[in-house]
């Protein structure tokens, strides 16, 4: 197992919610988006707070708001714009102190408990430098990631390329599978799913 004083995590909170845009309204803030009375950024910071010895928030809006919970981290202008969450990532990964980070997409409220446990486990069994979450489908924001990628991340965006399961992949990548259930990972693209959100799980996230 990491510990604690090892570990940082990283809230992804710096892409537009395109699907979530109203008319009249340019963008929509994904991370500020109230689920039971809480932004969503505010159940990655709980989920993060007892597991990692220092949070992060990759965004590149809102900056003030954001701080609340965790040390914000824009994008390296350097890499380019509108390069999506690897950006955001990238920048966190030459910040950190730690060896490793978890990292969480912002629009994904509820995980699994044992996320980072599980992670951690195979990361290790496969002396992997990447782990991440597979249930029904790939989750691969949901990683837990070594620092020492970062020299290989940021080669990759410098090419001009962005999928983040290829760059995972050319990383000896560990995929970890989670049982399915109706809402652990669920990820709220679209208004369809806040209001699913807010029926299928209470207040403090337990379904």
């Amino acid at each position: 197992m990491i510990a604690r004083n090892s570990l940082s995590g990283v809230v992804l909170s710096g892409g537009q919610a395109r699907r979530m845009q109203r008319a009249g309204h340019e963008s929509v803030e994904k991370g500020l988006l109230v689920l039971h009375g809480r932004p969503l950024v505010a159940w990655s910071q709980q989920y993060l707070d007892p597991r990692v010895d220092t949070i992060y928030v990759s965004a590149n809006r809102c900056t003030e708001v954001y701080a609340r919970f965790g040390q914000v981290v824009v994008d390296d202008p350097g890499l380019g714009t509108d390069v999506g969450p690897l950006a955001g990532l990238a920048s966190v990964l030459a910040r950190v102190q730690t060896s490793w980070v978890l990292s969480l997409p912002v629009d994904v409220p509820v995980l699994p408990v044992d996320l980072l446990e599980r992670l951690a486990a195979q990361a290790e069994a496969a002396d992997s430098p990447i782990a991440y979450a597979f249930s029904a489908q790939a989750h691969p924001l949901c990683m837990l990631v070594h620092r020492s990628t970062l020299t290989s991340l940021r080669d990759y965006l410098l090419r001009g390329e962005r999928k983040v399961q290829i760059w995972q992949s050319l990383n000896r990548a560990v995929r970890v599978d989670f049982p399915v259930d109706e809402i652990s990972f669920l990820n709220i693209n679209g208004p369809a799913d806040l209001v699913r959100a807010e029926q299928c799980i209470g207040p403090d996230g337990v379904v």
